[in-house]
């Protein structure tokens, strides 16, 4: 049998999976990727890459690659709720498109603040497309080991090292991978999570669909283009997606009680939503279940789980994926400081701590608004009526939609407002945690939340100063940081300092120094330099729950300090 050696064994190639190999490569860290599917799966499921998922991602250079393969650009992010695709619109949402986002930052003017939490509003585009992109992202990188078409199908770990098998779905080849650590990305049916006996809690089997993949040119000519059509009316509830200018969608049909999804016929089912004998070709079907559930642990000595491994969802929000790239992203990081010896033994318990509580919030939140949404498909045909009945029922869904499911497109809150109370390895500051609400976010600079966007000019954002280590935000160029970029040699730990000239980064930020964690966290923040910048650092680097006063602090050269740059003001 053939053995292989490498740092970090990635059990799944789907989209956690594969961000997960482009996060460790762009860390210089060695992985094996196996994955049983040779192609990417062409039926589409997730329709949007959140904000922050597109933030990560940007950081790879292939953000514009991904803005540029859904609905186009120019579009406008449009939601419909309708009575049927040929009735009445009975709520709508508006956003403006990328392009016309980008103008207006460009432009120099004012605009809602909501449009500027972020570089992006949600990029609308078929988890096949993004896959497609990763994919090829993927086999750009030399220090990944690809296994397309090999499937895992046992591990086994010691205090040392996890050995995984893997076969080959053509030949039934089988080898075996050695690997300092195994991170389990291998879908809701988790092989390895099932292997370690992890059970999941929650809610299951919140609701089934048959999801119809299909082109069907015109389908939207009543009310043009939107990105999700929600049908109202009870016996065809569920919602259509729309992955082009009007050409190609996905329909999920909420099965009724009883109803079997291989009793359908999805071509007329088509035509009767669209309300004519539309032209309809089939691509494919698919029958799944919506859940809530999330593992009782994340991690089991050299083993880790991450995406749907960890927690399922329902598809309200579009939360599923890029909750699991969030979880890559902290997980990575963690696994290069071990693997590099900068990190110390508290470091990987924390990727427990820190997502685990995001993870149940997460499903809690979208399983919250599948349940509001099920609720106004109650209505039939008397969504069309031009009656007072007909009236009041249109009127009783939109107060319910004003009340409870908007969040569940206008979810800046859920998306970027997370944060790791009390994590081990953030240094509290005293301040108040702002409110944890799904559909409203709050910038800060606050430990244990995310490093807060703001345009440092037309082109660039503050988040596109971050290095791939520790970043040491000086918005005083007064303050001596000497004693802390020694420490950090001193201990290995990557750390670039970087001084910003800006009065609105500076007022988003709060303190003149911000210490940012390599996932683009906020680890530490003061307005003075502490008198043992050591003890922080150990703190954040997992070696110490505690800040303790140390001897005295060892000023060490060492190859990972990085440049010192300036981000000055220009408008």
């Amino acid at each position: 049998m053939r053995t292989q050696r490498t740092k970090v064994f990635i059990a799944g190639g789907g989209s956690v999976g594969m961000s997960l190999a482009a996060e460790l490569s762009y860390r210089g860290v060695d992985c094996l990727i196996a994955e049983k599917s040779k192609e990417v799966n062409p039926h589409p499921r997730a329709n949007a890459i959140a904000s922050r998922t597109m933030e990560y991602y940007r950081r790879w250079g292939i953000d514009q690659d991904l803005v540029n393969s859904g609905i186009s650009p120019n579009l406008p992010a449009d939601y419909f709720f309708v009575s049927s695709l040929s009735g009445r619109v009975v709520y709508k949402i508006a956003l403006p498109s990328h392009n016309t986002l980008m103008e207006l930052v460009s432009s120099g003017k004012e605009i809602d603040p909501r449009l500027n939490y972020s570089p992006y509003l949600k990029t609308i585009l078929g988890q096949n497309e993004v896959d497609k992109i990763l994919k090829d992202h993927v086999y750009t990188r030399e220090n990944i080991e690809k296994k397309f078409g090999w499937e895992v199908v046992g591990m086994t770990q010691n205090n040392q090292e996890v050995t995984a098998l893997i076969k080959n779905t053509d030949s039934g080849e089988v080898e075996e991978v050695v690997a300092d650590y195994l991170v389990a990305c291998d879908g809701g049916r988790s092989l390895v999570r099932s292997t370690l006996g992890i059970k999941l809690e929650g809610e299951a089997g919140l609701g089934s669909f048959l999801a119809i993949h299909f082109k069907a040119p015109g389908l939207n000519r009543v009310f043009g283009h939107g990105n999700i059509y929600f049908l109202l009316r009870k016996e065809s509830a569920g919602f259509v997606m729309n992955w082009d200018g009007g050409t190609t969608y996905t329909y999920h049909y909420i099965l009724h009680e009883g109803e079997k999804w291989e009793d359908i016929q999805p071509e007329k089912l088509i035509k009767t939503i669209a309300g004519w004998d539309i032209p309809v070709e089939i691509y494919s079907c698919q029958p799944w279940t919506a859940h809530a559930l999330v593992a009782k642990q994340y991690r089991c000595g050299r083993m880790f789980l991450a995406g749907d491994a960890a927690h399922l969802f329902t598809p309200t929000g579009g939360f599923g994926m890029n909750t699991g790239v969030s979880d890559i992203m902290d997980i990575a990081w963690k696994l290069q400081a071990l693997l590099e010896g900068w990190g110390g033994d508290i470091l990987l318990d924390t990727y427990f701590e820190e997502r685990r509580p995001i993870g149940v919030r997460n499903t809690q939140i979208s399983g919250n608004y599948f349940k509001v949404l099920k609720n106004i498909y109650r209505f039939g045909e008397v969504l069309d009526e031009n009656t007072p009945a007909g009236e009041d029922a249109r009127l009783q869904i939109h107060a319910d939609l004003d009340a409870q499911v908007v969040g569940l497109i206008d979810s800046a809150g859920c998306l970027l407002g997370y944060r790791y109370e009390g994590s081990a390895i953030c240094v509290p500051d005293g301040s108040e945690a702002p409110p944890d609400h799904p559909r409203l976010y709050y910038p800060t600079s606050r430990p244990g939340h995310r490093a807060p966007h703001v345009w440092i000019d037309k082109q660039r954002s503050v988040l596109d100063l971050f290095g791939k280590g520790f970043t040491l935000l000086r918005f005083d160029p007064s303050i001596d940081c000497g004693a802390m970029e020694a420490a950090a040699r001193a201990c290995g730990m990557p750390l670039a300092l970087v001084d910003i000239q800006h009065p609105e980064a500076a007022r988003v930020y709060e303190k003149k120094l911000v210490l940012v964690r390599p996932d683009l966290m906020v680890a530490w923040r003061s307005d003075n330099m502490p008198d043992h910048p050591s003890a922080i650092l150990d703190r954040v680097r997992g070696l110490s729950t505690r800040i303790d006063v140390p001897a005295a602090v060892k000023d060490k050269q060492g190859s990972n300090q990085q440049p010192h740059t300036t981000a000055n003001e220009t408008g």
